[in-house]
């Protein structure tokens, strides 16, 4: 009787403490959004990453204090985003690629590397054979 009892008590009053945390921990990350949001700017170009897996292209154009609205190049339409549906924020997007997807900074830094290593590779062959 005195085990369900105990377990039940410590279940109510451990899950509000566990709840409160993971609020705050969102809050945080939220008012974080907000921040990198506010530093880009009005009228800059974003590219924003959602938590459900979307990446959006575009530029802000308004801010408010629990969304802001962008106008999405790709999909040439103005959206609205809460604060806290935001994964993370870059400033700026890429051209699109080959297949038709935005590239972005890290993306095109890989490729100049990659582009540059083939080029070199032929080059240091070639030398080396003609020294020997």
């Amino acid at each position: 009787m005195r085990s369900p009892l105990l377990c039940v008590l410590l279940i109510v009053l451990v899950f509000p403490r566990a709840h409160a945390q993971q609020s705050q921990a969102s809050t945080a990350q939220t008012d974080k959004m907000a921040a990198k949001i506010m530093k880009i700017g009005i009228r800059a170009n974003v590219t924003v990453k959602l938590h459900n897996g979307k990446t959006l292209h575009g530029f802000i154009n308004r801010i408010e204090d629990q969304q802001f609205e962008i106008s999405e190049v790709d999909l040439k339409t103005i959206l609205v985003i809460r604060y806290d549906e935001v994964k993370k924020v870059e400033s700026g997007y890429g051209p699109k690629g080959l297949l038709g997807n935005r590239v972005g900074k890290k993306g095109r830094r890989i490729g100049t590397i990659i582009g540059l290593a083939a080029l070199a590779i032929p080059i240091i062959i070639v030398a080396v054979s003609i020294r020997e």
